[in-house]
């Protein structure tokens, strides 16, 4: 099933912004997920979200890297779920 994410990333953005960070820098992003259940979509979700902080790390100065790794470690307990929305399968 493909799922859309809604989520919630104000107590991360302030922390983002200063880092630099582009991609989802803005109070709520949506993720598309495939997942089996809404649980699924919504773990999936908050790790797409940290693995791009951590791939957005390599695009960065080298100066922010300890930081932006940190971030992307601690951003699953910054970030909340606030909406999902089963959009069907298409197998």
């Amino acid at each position: 099933m493909m799922y859309e994410v809604q989520v919630n990333m104000r107590k991360a953005l302030t922390e983002m912004k200063r880092l630099g960070l582009k991609k989802h820098s803005c109070k709520d992003t949506i993720v598309y997920v495939v997942a089996s259940n809404p649980d699924g979509a919504c773990a999936g979700a908050l790790s797409q979200i940290c693995r791009d902080i951590r791939k957005e790390k390599e695009a960065t100065s080298e100066k922010n890297a300890g930081e932006i790794h940190k971030l992307a470690r601690t951003a699953r307990h910054l970030i909340h779920v606030t909406k999902v929305i089963e959009l069907g399968s298409w197998a």
